[in-house]
């Protein structure tokens, strides 16, 4: 089986609102890969710490988690609101 590294060409802006400090970011990619590649790379553990996190944790599903960890100190956990596998 031969896999193609994704190529992503992001475009990225950051934006204030409400007039005070809180902030948002709204990001856009164009990513050159199978759906089902890109969908495994941003859902399966071993695939995101193949290019993101040294660990994670994905409890599957609408109403789960994804869990990048940097170390003990630093964790981001966030939850899951729609799962649609193969959406595309």
């Amino acid at each position: 089986m031969t896999t193609s590294r994704t190529r992503f060409e992001p475009q990225i802006r950051v934006t204030r609102s409400g007039g005070g400090s809180r902030r948002s970011v709204e990001a856009e990619l164009e990513i050159h890969s199978p759906v089902e590649a890109v969908w495994r790379a941003l859902t399966d553990a071993a695939e995101l710490e193949n290019w993101f996190p040294p660990a994670a944790c994905v409890e599957e599903g609408a109403g789960g988690s994804i869990e990048l960890i940097r170390d003990d100190q630093m964790k981001t956990r966030m939850p899951i609101e729609i799962w649609e596998p193969g959406y595309g």
